[in-house]
């Protein structure tokens, strides 16, 4: 829910004759956004059943922060200032480019840091947060390589 937030949010950065230049763009980044984690299910292999059924803290993290960086490079892919639809498409494509590597990234970790029979509960700080605020602060870094990245008033 926050990375889906994140990107309406984004997208609503700029201008356009209507709406649907805010919501269309919006509403196809969160359609990526849900793709991003089925990307990282499927590389991670456990990673939603170590979250839903194990109740392990530290995977629900690492999941939340890779998309939580995702929906913020998906945010700033969605917004600026609108021109025309194909310039739009092209922008969101073009931009939101990293946030394939990242999934498959964050579905590696996962797979590095799942909770194994042998070690059932794994150090919150060294397997939760650290790789949380690695995968998060990979989407800022990402948001703010893009031209005028921390500008939204330059997009």
């Amino acid at each position: 829910m926050l990375g889906a937030s994140v990107i309406f949010a984004l997208s609503n950065v700029g201008s356009g004759p209507t709406i649907w230049t805010t919501l269309a763009p919006a509403f196809v980044a969160t359609i990526a956004l849900v793709v991003v984690c089925l990307v990282i299910e499927v590389v991670g292999g456990t990673t939603v059943d170590d979250i839903v059924i194990d109740r392990d803290l530290s995977s629900g993290l690492r999941l939340g922060g890779a998309l939580l960086g995702a929906a913020l490079i998906l945010g700033r892919a969605a917004g600026g200032e609108w021109t025309s639809w194909s310039q739009t498409w092209i922008d969101l494509a073009q931009l939101s480019r990293p946030i394939w590597p990242l999934a498959v990234v964050a579905g590696l970790v996962h797979r590095w840091l799942r909770p194994t029979p042998s070690n059932p509960q794994p150090l919150l700080l060294v397997y939760g947060v650290i790789p949380t605020m690695v995968l998060l602060a990979a989407g800022v870094v990402v948001v703010g390589l893009t031209p005028n990245g921390f500008e939204p008033s330059q997009w």
